[in-house]
């Protein structure tokens, strides 16, 4: 027999992940969780829940009631699909946070280095494989709802909030990191040289070089390229970074963006280009969620939540 669960009304809070290895590690930082499974006769009327649906997770994360959705599978459609049955079945919510791992450029336009395990938050993003396959090269449809797509006001004015607080919300990741022990350690900087990189194309990170990043992984703040190719090349990368003033790559925003007021919160787990490792992701995965329950740190509800949970 299924526990007594809050309103789904009360939910104000999504989070989405597009994986099993993103939901394993946000539902980590779960203070309290009321269900985990496939079905929920409370959300779902009595109705087992399809394969191509999400399983959901419902819980409290610095204080919010939060439902958590794995996505059945990779890209637009998935996401899509379910930010409409999320929508539907939770009508309160107010944020979603598109949570887990993405690949992205060495360094940001501001010329910082961003590592593997760093944070990127994004409230911005372009849909960048619509468009045409010419002989001469790729041509995105420059159609408005297809290029830069911003989030409502009221995500922005918070997403402004959490970039002026940047240093704070570091620290705050950090603690969570330290809390979750074995799943937020650092992997290491040795991989690149096991994966046999040619040398004459390695990037040096005065971060790495100078022994700092193991214990500081940082956030850093910019637009992502969404969509559902996936980026594995350096120099498709540079181009796609260049031409569209974007910082990481990532397949689920672009899906769930004109449904709900998003904020993209993922975990740097490669450079996209080519070079990944199931640790890299693992540890990406962990600061992503840290991140994202630091940032729930700082949402203000719209009503107060009484409860005696």
């Amino acid at each position: 027999m299924l526990p007594s669960l809050p309103d789904p009304n009360e939910f104000e809070i999504c989070i989405i992940c597009a994986s099993p290895l993103e939901a394993a590690a946000v539902s980590v930082v779960f203070d309290k969780i009321y269900h985990m499974g496939d079905t929920n006769k409370h959300v779902h009327e009595q109705q087992p829940i399809p394969r191509n649906y999400a399983a959901y997770t419902m819980g409290r994360i610095a204080g919010h009631r939060v439902v958590l959705a794995c996505l059945p599978g990779l890209g637009k459609v998935y996401s899509a699909g379910e930010s409409r049955r999320l929508k539907e079945r939770f009508k309160g919510l107010k944020l979603a946070l598109l949570v887990g791992i993405c690949g992205a450029i060495p360094k940001s336009p501001d010329g910082q280095d961003i590592i593997i395990g760093d944070t990127i938050v994004g409230h911005r993003i372009i849909e960048f494989d619509f468009g045409k396959q010419y002989p001469y090269g790729f041509q995105r449809a420059e159609i408005a709802e297809h290029n830069l797509i911003k989030s409502n006001a009221g995500i922005r004015r918070f997403a402004s909030k959490l970039e002026a607080r940047r240093e704070q919300l570091e620290n705050r990741t950090r603690e969570i990191l330290v809390e979750l022990a074995n799943a937020g350690a650092y992997p290491g900087l040795l991989s690149c040289v096991e994966l046999g990189c040619d040398s004459s194309l390695l990037m040096s990170h005065t971060r790495l070089q100078n022994g700092t990043s193991e214990k500081t992984p940082a956030t850093h703040f910019g637009a992502f390229a969404s969509g559902d190719m996936i980026v594995d090349a350096a120099e498709d990368r540079d181009e796609i970074a260049e031409r569209e003033k974007v910082v990481a790559f990532e397949m689920t925003a672009a899906g769930a963006w004109v449904t709900l007021p998003c904020i993209i919160v993922k975990g740097v787990s490669d450079h996209a280009d080519g070079h990944r490792n199931r640790v890299w992701e693992t540890y990406a995965a962990a600061t992503a969620a840290a991140c994202a329950k630091a940032i729930l740190n700082e949402w203000v509800p719209s009503f107060e939540q009484v409860t005696v949970e």
